[in-house]
């Protein structure tokens, strides 16, 4: 049975979603406050988290903690906002470049959420054309990026990483959406029609390509079904799914 921390835990997350401020009247101990940021870390939320309950009457009786949190989730709020920018300028250079990789997860979420900066994302994710991934690696490395694993193949490599050495923005260069030599998840590109794959939506202002909405909400619960194979889906990437299905429900 879920404990109850657990549930008042989901029962914020919740509130955040939606843009909602958490309070009760109830009293909610150092320990239970202690508990539920561990549960905000584990699962990468603390922003979203700390600005749900900060004003808060249970919180108010413990400052020094809800100082630590405000502290703590103001810094990863900052970071993802100087990460979000850096990758917006990288994409705009990539357009005049006359590179076009359809982004998938990461910026994309985000903006679905009430404070877009407050989810963060340890990277973005860029689909290509296999064929172009000498094209995107010089640029990369013209601007600034290195190799995740310096010496991995180029060619045979379905999924390739890089890191800005200044901004740290980590990048994730895929030639498919699941690697087609996997018994477990190969077969699952052929749910998708790339061909639907031209669609874009403005982030800061920005025209993004991404995968249709109906292809883009197939990838995210593939993905989840990825993850849960090999570790167990994350809470954030449910709070995704559910959020993208609100805004593009219609489409």
């Amino acid at each position: 049975m879920i404990s109850t921390t657990r549930l008042l835990f989901l029962e914020i997350l919740k509130d955040s979603l939606e843009n909602i401020k958490y309070d009760s009247d109830q009293e909610i101990t150092l320990k239970q406050w202690q508990e539920l940021y561990h549960l905000a870390s584990i699962h990468d939320v603390i922003p979203l988290f700390v600005h749900t309950v900060y004003s808060s009457k249970p919180l108010q009786a413990y400052p020094e903690f809800k100082a630590l949190m405000i502290s703590r989730a103001k810094s990863i709020t900052l970071q993802q906002a100087q990460k979000s920018a850096s990758f917006i300028d990288l994409y705009s250079q990539m357009k005049e470049n006359n590179l076009h990789p359809v982004v998938m997860k990461g910026v994309l979420c985000r903006q679905l959420y009430p404070e877009p900066e407050q989810r963060p994302s340890s990277d973005e994710d860029l689909l290509i054309s296999p064929e172009q991934i000498d094209d995107y690696h010089h640029f990369f490395l013209s601007h600034g990026f290195n190799l995740v694993i310096p010496d991995i193949d180029l060619e045979t490599s379905d999924e390739i990483s890089y890191e800005n050495r200044d901004t740290h923005l980590y990048i994730e260069v895929h030639k498919y959406l699941f690697p087609p030599q996997s018994s477990a998840f190969g077969t699952l590109n052929s749910l998708f029609d790339l061909s639907q794959k031209q669609w874009s939506t403005p982030i800061y202002g920005t025209p993004i390509l991404c995968l249709s909405p109906t292809m883009h909400l197939l990838y995210m619960i593939a993905h989840a079904y990825k993850h849960f194979l090999y570790s167990g889906i994350g809470i954030r990437q449910i709070c995704d799914i559910c959020l993208f299905t609100k805004t593009y429900g219609s489409q």
